[in-house]
């Protein structure tokens, strides 16, 4: 059964071009004992390797000081605490309706 990849024929000759070129990165590595043809292994997911799913309760006031009193960015606060910025902006929102009395108000954070 023949492939449908036109690829294949490149490699089909021991003597075509691409072949001779596998052939001498091959040999190649194997002097040198690396996998270039490996990727490197590295993290998929940048950050905490256990992060936080939220900020408690007893912090929200504080959250809520840095971002509206003192204008600092949600991602710098986010990084602060090991959540996503919209962690932070979320609980901007859900401290804002407990200060308010259970009141929504549509403000930016």
């Amino acid at each position: 059964m023949a492939t449908l990849s036109p690829v294949l024929i490149h490699f089909h000759s021991p003597t075509s071009f691409l072949s001779q070129k596998l052939q001498q990165l091959l040999q190649h590595n194997q002097t040198r004992g690396s996998h270039p043809l490996l990727p490197p292994i590295t993290n998929r997911h940048p950050g905490p390797a256990k992060p936080r799913h939220g900020i408690p309760s007893e912090e929200w006031p504080t959250v809520l000081r840095r971002v509206v009193e003192n204008q600092e960015p949600l991602r710098k606060v986010a990084d602060d605490y090991g959540v996503s910025y919209e962690t932070i902006r979320r609980t901007v929102m859900a401290a804002r309706y407990k200060s308010d009395g259970g009141q929504y108000t549509r403000r930016e954070p």
